[in-house]
């Protein structure tokens, strides 16, 4: 670590896989966790303003009250509060860690609250994916159960389906308890709470699991695209076409979504175990992760048809035609 004079430990600049990096030190790391406090501020106002959207557009719409008539609906309006709040209960772990860099001096104990509350974190963020995750899952279920689509809904798609979710509750709770086996954390007079990285061991099973949970992604992507190729080639053919035009749509927007929520939680995997440095303080590194479960809120919020009339708490309802 730096010492009075300025200069730089070795362990300071080594980097993962031995490479050397700069240190993240003095005024970056102050500039780094005062973009992640600010980061965590503005991420956790959007999650409540996001569940307030949420539920004032379910109720508007009687989606709470006919629970018992309209089980679907209800339950994925469920999912998708569940899903900034699980956002918000990410967001107070990290803001834990940057009250740790703060408060906490260097040393055995030091280095024992950074390896409990970085733990909790790393394996929380796998579980605070799942709410969106079943939401999107439940909206496929749905769009291949529509009368226009059950033709689509073969054995091997009904198989697909399952395998996909199997996949990522098997890769999130693999991934959930993995940081626990390992004691790799210290607290650091200047970089705060880090990864230590004079401690090696593998990083197979983390990569097994980031594989799991990208492929049952991919499958569920792929699962959403494909009524999008049967409306493109078929639409002329149905009676129907105001019905079948906005069953397209719906199937549009939750396929966007679904490729935003792929794409950030991919992003934040590869920014974190291949682009920054060891010595970059734990709370950044969690503030990435952060950053793609609140993404993850308004990939939900925009598969809804009416996703503006949930942005703007029902100022825009202007009704979609075809």
């Amino acid at each position: 670590m730096p010492n009075e004079t300025g200069s730089i430990h070795l362990n300071d600049l080594i980097g993962r896989n031995g490479t050397l990096v700069a240190s993240v030190a003095g005024p970056y790391f102050q500039h780094i966790s005062i973009a992640a406090q600010v980061g965590c501020v503005v991420m956790f106002l959007g999650s409540i303003v996001s569940i307030a959207s949420f539920y004032t557009y379910g109720q508007r719409k009687g989606k709470w009250s006919n629970a018992k008539e309209n089980k679907d609906q209800f339950i994925l309006m469920l999912l998708a509060i569940l899903t900034p709040c699980s956002v918000i209960i990410k967001l107070l772990f990290t803001q834990s860690v940057l009250i740790t860099d703060t408060l906490v001096s260097p040393g055995k104990d030091g280095n024992m609250i950074c390896e409990i509350l970085a733990d909790i974190a790393n394996g929380y963020f796998c579980l605070a994916a799942l709410p969106p995750y079943i939401f999107f899952w439940k909206r496929l279920r749905l769009l291949y159960s529509q009368p226009l689509l059950k033709q689509l809904d073969t054995k091997l798609v009904r198989v697909l389906t399952h395998f996909a979710m199997l996949l990522y509750v098997v890769g999130t709770v693999v991934g959930s308890a993995l940081p626990i086996q390992h004691k790799d954390h210290q607290i650091m007079s200047v970089n705060g709470c880090i990864e230590d990285d004079r401690k090696v061991f593998s990083k197979k099973p983390f990569y097994l699991c980031g594989v799991l949970l990208i492929l049952s992604q991919l499958i569920m992507f792929i699962l959403f695209v494909r009524p999008l190729q049967f409306h493109r080639k078929h639409i002329s053919m149905v009676l129907a076409q105001k019905l079948a035009r906005r069953l397209e749509r719906m199937n549009l927007l939750a396929t966007m979504s679904m490729a935003i929520c792929t794409v950030s939680d991919f992003f934040a995997m590869i920014m974190v175990s291949a682009f920054l440095p060891s010595t970059t303080p734990t709370s950044f590194l969690f503030c990435v992760y952060d950053i793609s479960c609140f993404i993850n809120i308004y990939a939900v919020m925009l598969s809804f048809e009416e996703y503006r009339e949930i942005i703007s708490f029902g100022r825009c309802s202007k009704e979609w035609s075809p």
